[in-house]
């Protein structure tokens, strides 16, 4: 499923990531998901998921931050070896390209879902949903 997620930078300093969570917390935005990683030793990128992605976004535009609202693929995964394997050996196959990926846990047994920001979002959200895939969503390669 194509959902938005809220990507900033921050300072790669004590008390960066704490300062948004503050405020995200004050505002009542509930994260559902979230991943830091750094980018250089002067900042690192916060990326997350919540419920309004729209409202977020001005809020942290509104206090200062550097922000972008991208779209990205959520797969819900089963619970055995292999699962995310199988998943992107799909995508593999069809020449899409993963950005990057990370994965949380599901509130309930039924397994884990995995986020992941791949060059050919719509055609990947149509493979991973077992939908016909006309020659128009294919890729065109290119020979010099």
């Amino acid at each position: 499923m194509i959902i938005r997620q809220i990507s900033l930078m921050l300072k790669n300093e004590p008390g960066a990531m704490a300062a948004v969570l503050e405020l995200l917390e004050k505002n009542g935005i509930n994260l559902r998901a979230l991943t830091l990683s750094d980018s250089t030793e002067f900042s690192g990128i916060l990326r997350i998921i919540v419920k309004d992605p729209g409202k977020t976004e001005k809020l942290l535009l509104d206090s200062g931050y550097p922000v972008k609202n991208d779209p990205i693929l959520t797969i819900a995964l089963d619970d055995h070896p292999g699962s995310l394997y199988e998943k992107m050996q799909m995508l593999s196959d069809a020449g899409i390209n993963i950005e990057y990926t990370y994965a949380f846990a599901s509130s309930d047994d039924s397994g884990a879902r995995v986020v992941l920001k791949a060059d050919k979002l719509e055609l990947a959200d149509k493979i991973l949903k077992g939908q016909q895939i006309d020659d128009d969503d294919m890729p065109v390669e290119v020979y010099w």
